[in-house]
């Protein structure tokens, strides 16, 4: 499905990128994902939540390497439509 997310942008109100916190092998392939889609100038009005999933987990998520490795306080201030 990766090579088709750029084709559903368009018809997109909202986007809702999950994080599972439970598979930390994926968190640099999830990161570079992300990136992407935060680079791509086509949805600067559009409203983009980060959900870091499965928090309470049995394995507890480094939330603050989490949201440095997502830039999360630079988009947030980079963007008024990021949560």
């Amino acid at each position: 499905m990766l090579a088709n997310w750029n084709k559903m942008y368009d018809t997109s109100k909202t986007i809702i990128f999950v994080v599972d916190t439970q598979n930390s092998e994926q968190f640099l392939a999830s990161q570079a994902e992300f990136s992407i889609l935060m680079s791509n100038n086509s949805l600067i009005e559009t409203p983009i939540l980060l959900l870091f999933n499965k928090t309470d987990g049995v394995i507890s998520p480094d939330m603050s390497y989490l949201m440095d490795m997502f830039e999360v306080d630079e988009h947030m201030s980079e963007r008024s439509n990021f949560e």
